[in-house]
């Protein structure tokens, strides 16, 4: 099985319906906001349904997968704890992905006073006007073994593990117009145990903020981290217009399942809470190995990344809907949504998707 460490790219598919299902009753609560579309991903507003039934269509691959691939010394991979994003003044995508280094054995990392384990993991910024043909920015913040002409913006101090990346232009201080979590560890140093490099746990792990004025100048807050939980996987943050908060999502030490936190200015975030989880439904040791979360239409969809626990360590990708953030509803009956490719291609082993769902012209691009 090949590692699943490269970018891919999609044009969403749609949901349609066939097929009989049991009437449903409508939610007397239920309103529509002028020019909002309705996905009908549940059945929230739906009166009664007679002989039909949802099923759930796969997105269409781009022809030219991969679309990002690693290709420098700090590049083992491109990994998809990230965020995309296409920004309407700039005119281009903008893609936040992690790495590490290639090939180091363990010859530690050095960043000012802070040595890095051998297989640090570190934040990536790639950029591109059609969201097809990515290039990676010699941004000169980061220094890569002395070296600062690479495209690693520098978040994390330790060992940054997912990251996401919020703009938010309506915050009226232009330097916290774009937002960021992240999971930071390793700050208790690192050892080597069994010829492998390996993390320390220290009093500094936990979920960190930082705030950026273009989204590639990061300034963490002094009060790191807002959140002492484990969250190994990737991170998620929205804004909900409705609750007028920011909403988290990561594993929150909560293991394989997704938890939710939410915040009103950032910086103080409430006690985890968990939200969603598989159940005898999906099998014996099913468990949500992360998701890529976003509002989209008004609504919460969570792109699920479904791992069989004992069973081959395959990823693959479902869809999961909300109202609110807390009630989850599974789309379809579980479907996959996102499939994996042959056993020898590049996606066989995972198929996970960033978050953000980016509307272009009459597509979705994921």
């Amino acid at each position: 099985m090949k590692p699943a460490n490269l970018i891919l790219l999609l044009f969403a598919g749609t949901l349609v319906t066939t097929s009989p299902v049991t009437a449903v009753a409508a939610d007397p609560a239920f309103q529509v906001s002028a020019g909002q579309r309705q996905l009908f991903l549940d059945d929230v507003g739906i009166e009664r349904m007679d002989n039909i039934a949802r099923t759930v269509h796969s997105p269409d691959r781009h022809a030219d997968n991969p679309l990002l691939s690693p290709d420098t010394p700090w590049e083992r991979g491109c990994q998809v704890y990230g965020t995309a994003y296409y920004d309407e003044t700039a005119r281009h995508f903008k893609l936040w992905y992690l790495t590490g280094p290639k090939d180091r054995g363990l010859k530690p990392l050095k960043l000012d006073d802070c040595e890095r384990a051998p297989h640090t993991t570190m934040a990536a910024y790639a950029e591109s006007t059609d969201g097809v043909h990515w290039g990676k920015p010699k941004l000169g913040l980061f220094p890569y073994d002395g070296d600062r002409q690479n495209n690693l913006p520098g978040i994390g101090r330790f060992n940054c593990e997912g990251i996401s990346v919020l703009h938010d232009p309506r915050d009226p201080d232009p330097n916290r117009r774009w937002k960021c979590v992240y999971w930071d560890h390793g700050s208790g140093g690192w050892e080597v145990r069994d010829g492998r490099p390996f993390c320390k746990a220290g009093l500094k792990d936990g979920w960190y903020v930082a705030f950026s004025a273009d989204g590639i100048r990061w300034k963490p807050y002094d009060g790191n981290p807002v959140i002492e939980k484990y969250c190994d996987t990737n991170q998620n943050v929205v804004y909900d217009p409705k609750l007028k908060k920011y909403v988290g999502f990561s594993r929150f030490g909560f293991g394989r399942r997704l938890a939710r936190s939410e915040s009103t200015d950032f910086l103080h975030w409430s006690e985890p809470t968990l939200v969603l989880e598989c159940d005898a439904a999906d099998g014996p040791g099913t468990r949500i190995y992360g998701a890529g979360v976003d509002i989209y239409e008004g609504v919460y969809l969570a792109m699920i990344w479904i791992y069989r626990e004992g069973g081959d360590g395959k990823i693959d990708t479902q869809l999961a809907t909300s109202r609110d953030g807390v009630h989850w509803t599974r789309v379809g009956q579980r479907e996959t949504w996102l499939k994996l490719g042959d056993d020898d291609s590049w996606e066989g082993g995972m198929v996970r998707s960033v978050e953000r769902i980016i509307r272009r012209g009459d597509q979705l691009y994921i």
